[in-house]
């Protein structure tokens, strides 16, 4: 599932319910995008899944005979990696058990796939969200204006972890947070930029203005990443595109949008994504 949608939380929480007291002693948590080679699969997992558990168990109320691996951020691990841990989960199954926590379970060999059972977290919803921070505001004390908690929202995605932090980011600098402020604090781009864009786009006579526009945008400080999606948004909610056309565009960002994802150089994927994206956006619904 998406970042910050509750996947280590639910994790730890389940071992701590399932051990108790003593699930220290049952559980490694790992981060496999820092420790994603293969020599870290052989010697910090191997040695830790062939230990075996005493008939008493390690106290705190469970009768469970093995040790749980939790490696978050698996998605990252090289394909040697991958298979290393394929074999290990085989060899040391009665004594081991493995949470494996991802982002793009696509990145995670078929091997792997199918000695797992799949648990795909959605991002949080707002109706939540808006419980929890309301909550947190009030144990904390925090002033919030008008709508800023609803901005707040709509900012972090369905990503909880980003809502607190740009909340606590902004009542650092802020004495009341306000909608205004949180936009500011998420570095958000504003709708004026994304319609201005747009807009230039659509009037551009060549694929020179086309790159003046996109040029302009980023050198104003914003994140062509970041923009993504509400560029989309608003190309999506055009009643004047035809159908087809926002098909091809949404294609069209969906490749821009791996690329960047993969650390290709920004400008030049925002380039290459509005020079084809113009034509389209100039059709009419006839």
């Amino acid at each position: 599932g998406p970042p910050g949608t509750g996947k280590t939380t639910v994790a730890l929480a389940l071992m701590k319910q399932f051990f108790g007291t003593e699930w220290r002693n049952r559980v490694k948590e790992m981060n496999a995008s820092d420790e994603r080679g293969i020599g870290a699969v052989r010697e910090k997992v191997k040695t830790f899944a062939q230990l075996a558990v005493g008939r008493g168990g390690a106290g705190g109320g469970s009768k469970a005979n093995f040790r749980v691996i939790i490696l978050d951020e698996a998605d990252s691990m090289t394909h040697d990696a991958q298979a290393a841990l394929r074999r290990i989960m085989e060899e040391f199954v009665q004594v081991t058990r493995f949470i494996i926590i991802c982002n793009y379970v696509s990145k995670i060999i078929g091997p792997l796939h199918s000695r797992c059972s799949k648990f795909r977290f959605q991002p949080v919803g707002g109706d939540f969200q808006k419980k929890r921070l309301l909550h947190i505001c009030e144990q904390e004390r925090v002033k919030v204006g008008p709508n800023a908690i609803d901005k707040l929202i709509h900012l972090s995605d369905g990503d909880m972890r980003c809502a607190v932090n740009m909340l606590q980011t902004a009542v650092t600098f802020y004495d009341e947070v306000s909608a205004d402020a949180l936009v500011e604090v998420a570095c958000a781009v504003p709708e004026r930029e994304i319609a201005s864009l747009l807009q230039r786009t659509k009037e551009s006579k060549s694929v020179d203005d086309v790159a003046a526009a996109v040029r302009a945008f980023l050198l104003d400080g914003y994140s062509g990443q970041q923009a993504l999606p509400r560029v989309l948004e608003a190309i999506a909610g055009e009643p004047s595109l035809p159908d087809l056309a926002k098909a091809k565009c949404a294609g069209l960002f969906s490749l821009t949008e791996e690329r960047l994802t993969s650390g290709c150089d920004e400008e030049l994927q925002l380039l290459h994504l509005f020079s084809q994206l113009r034509p389209l956006l100039q059709q009419r619904v006839r």
